[in-house]
């Protein structure tokens, strides 16, 4: 099946006039065999595809609901030709322009945070050196050869309870291992708050701002506590996500692994989650509800992706905005009530994420400077 046939059974699928065994040929191929595949287009075997499939399509119900977002994102795909796994599913015109700058090239975020030390020196990271930082509390401060910080404690020290902060900007992000063990990834725009030492204390409370993945680790004499403005999350070592943006209308805790106990703040009663749970409350305080998480979307930052699932245009460009460090305008408000879908790599520049968003023919960009005008 050359590349012109599998475009033209796409465009059957998209506009409903493909047969149960066309359907059934395209769902397959692209569940089993696009996935791996070379990326660019141009490098897959369709004949070999085909013959495969053709010997041995599938006789059990395909679902085809999800899938035919997907499909869409492999016409896409097809009619661009770029090396990007994308599933655009708002194509619902050509798309009239590209995006216009007025600016220098702007790339991705990277590895980059400021630590204050608790005697108020600030470490800007991503320009130290690897090695030892500093020594407080019993406890050496060490930069790793991979960007990582590392916390390295000696167990026989109780230390004095001082706090440190690690901070990531805008376009920055950053990983570190608390003096616990516990490892913590911090998104871009968060901070932490933490102290230099376990050590001699009850508790292992640490202060979030932002979004940060915890793999905390186990020790049941001593709760681990995640304070953000709203609410506290308690366990004794478990995988979770906290997104706790103050410019988002929600804040999101999503467990992965164990078990949390998440409370209102002076609160004593709170709701357990189970792994594969999502507590989503209002930035108000309001718990809204429980669902089934996206575990792919809520763990898309740290695996270096955007998954848009349903999103409108303004969740979207907040998470741009914080990953490029761009501001954001908007002109017009057609796009107010419209969701859009895809998956973009976090190591795209920001002309090329823009460019894929495009795609939608829904909205256009103009970027100037480091200010990113929507036009709809």
């Amino acid at each position: 099946m050359d590349r012109l046939k599998a475009q033209e059974l796409i465009n059957k699928y998209l506009e409903g006039k493909a047969t149960h065994e066309e359907k059934l040929l395209l769902e397959h191929w692209y569940n089993h065999e696009i996935d791996q595949a070379e990326t660019m287009p141009g490098q897959v075997d369709f004949d070999a595809i085909e013959q495969k499939l053709l010997g041995r399509l599938p006789v059990h119900q395909v679902k085809t609901t999800r899938l035919y977002y997907r499909i869409a994102g492999v016409a896409a795909v097809l009619l661009i030709i770029t090396g990007l796994y994308l599933f655009i599913y708002q194509v619902h015109e050509p798309v009239k322009q590209i995006v216009t700058k007025t600016s220098v090239h702007i790339p991705p975020g990277s590895n980059k945070a400021v630590l204050t030390l608790a005697n108020g020196e600030r470490v800007l990271l991503n320009d130290a050196e690897n090695g030892k930082l500093a020594q407080q509390s019993g406890n050496s401060i060490i930069k790793e050869a991979d960007g990582k910080l590392v916390y390295s404690a000696d167990i026989n020290k109780a230390g004095s309870l001082v706090y440190n902060k690690i901070e990531t900007p805008k376009g920055g992000q950053y990983q570190l291992r608390l003096p616990d063990g516990t490892k913590v990834w911090l998104n871009a725009a968060s901070s932490l708050k933490f102290p230099a030492t376990f050590n001699g204390v009850g508790q292992r409370k640490v202060e979030l701002n932002g979004e940060a993945y915890f793999e905390v680790s186990k020790n049941k004499d001593k709760p681990f506590i995640v304070s953000t403005e709203k609410q506290e999350i308690e366990v004794l070592g478990t995988h979770f996500n906290v997104n706790s943006y103050q410019d988002e209308s929600e804040t999101k805790t999503t467990l992965l692994e164990g078990s949390v106990n998440v409370m209102r703040r002076g609160s004593t009663k709170g709701t357990i989650l189970s792994p594969g749970q999502q507590l989503v409350v209002s930035n108000a305080g309001t718990l809204l509800h429980i669902k089934i998480a996206n575990i792919d979307e809520a763990m898309a930052w740290k695996d270096g992706k955007f998954i848009f699932n349903d999103q409108n245009l303004q969740t979207i460009m907040r998470q741009i905005s914080r990953w490029y460090d761009v501001d954001v305008e908007y002109k017009g408000n057609r796009t107010a009530n419209k969701v859009f879908g895809g998956t973009i790599s976090r190591f795209e520049s920001l002309e090329q994420a823009l460019e894929i968003l495009e795609l939608t023919g829904s909205v256009h960009f103009v970027v100037e400077g480091r200010r990113v005008i929507v036009m709809n």
